[in-house]
């Protein structure tokens, strides 16, 4: 079993729902049948299963038949990375943006693997699959790298630049939207990985305009993926609480495993499913408190407990006050 999660940002999901909403696509029986939360619009910074995400596309682009639902859904800048455009931004070169990209790719994908590498009188922008090929909706996540590319280098090139050629992963198939606006670039295949050439003279282009995408915060998302089981299931198990606590089951979905193979995981760890959620349940509750003005029970309803009082009580046995001495002592409180 894989010792972490892989997460994802839901803010890379924020593109397709919009393209579903402009095509009168209901987006929540899809979202459920993924397993995603359905308030992701809400909180974009959140992290959820990058394989959940994957599920979400395939499945719409199957249903719709869109297969390379990517494509339109990611044509407007770097909309699939909002949270990396502030450190993009201030980029002086394409060269610099792309090496920004390559270092904070894991901030909104755990399991991003994107580097450069140089050839003669060219560089390639690599990645390989953030999930196994096969799973559902894994040739649009492959195909999101290739755009992602595209994407950068028209915000400092000119807006309608394609590359010459470019290599996708084996059994992945470009639709034909991307082979229509990707026009005469030669498709290579590679055996695990797929790239985009660049060629050196646009590397030292500056930024061609300035509208790269804004967030709504205007800023960087804080939290990163955590590299680690007992971590990433924490985080991935945060979004889920309002609707009640995960069962083990839930858990062991979210991971991709069986219930009895996360468990024995887990206590490899030294931890449990119960210690788990009980700190995913806090760590949301503290932040809530720290971060908003609602009251006290709309923070234990938005943590999983229909009863204040016995959120009261398992916050006061973990923090040794309550909620609302923890929120008063707090700067400013």
């Amino acid at each position: 079993m894989q010792r972490k999660i892989p997460l994802s940002r839901a803010a890379q999901l924020l593109p397709f729902l919009e393209l579903l909403d402009r095509i009168g696509v209901r987006t929540e029986p899809a979202l459920e049948r993924a397993k995603l939360p359905p308030r992701l619009r809400e909180s974009p910074d959140t992290l959820i299963g990058t394989r959940a995400m994957s599920v979400f596309i395939g499945d719409v682009a199957r249903r719709e038949g869109i297969p390379d639902l990517v494509w339109p859904a990611c044509s407007c800048g770097l909309a699939q990375i909002p949270f990396l455009a502030p450190r993009i931004r201030r980029s002086p070169t394409l060269l610099h943006a792309l090496e920004t990209v390559c270092a904070l790719a894991k901030r909104e994908s755990s399991n991003a693997q994107i580097w450069l590498e140089e050839r003669e009188d060219s560089m390639l922008f690599c990645h390989r699959p953030s999930v196994e090929l096969g799973t559902l909706g894994a040739d649009n996540l492959c195909l999101l790298q290739t755009r992602l590319a595209i994407s950068l280098v028209r915000c400092f090139a000119a807006p309608d630049w394609t590359p010459a050629d470019y290599a996708i992963a084996m059994g992945v198939e470009p639709g034909p939207i991307a082979r229509e606006e990707l026009g005469g670039a030669k498709l290579h295949r590679a055996p695990d990985y797929g790239w985009v050439r660049l060629p050196r003279s646009i590397l030292v282009r500056p930024p061609r305009t300035r509208w790269l995408v804004e967030t709504s915060a205007g800023t960087e998302a804080g939290e990163e993926p955590m590299q680690d089981l007992v971590g990433s299931l924490e985080q991935a198990l945060r979004p889920y609480l309002a609707a009640g606590a995960p069962s083990l089951r839930d858990a062991a979905d979210l991971a991709g495993t069986s219930v009895r193979s996360l468990q024995r995981e887990l206590a490899r760890a030294g931890s449990s499913y119960r210690d788990v959620l009980q700190r995913a349940k806090f760590d949301a509750a503290r932040e809530l408190l720290e971060q908003s003005g609602g009251k006290i029970v709309e923070v234990a309803y938005e943590t999983g407990f229909s009863d204040p009082a016995h959120f009261t009580h398992f916050f006061r046995r973990l923090a040794g006050v309550t909620p609302r001495e923890y929120r008063a002592a707090l700067p400013g409180g």
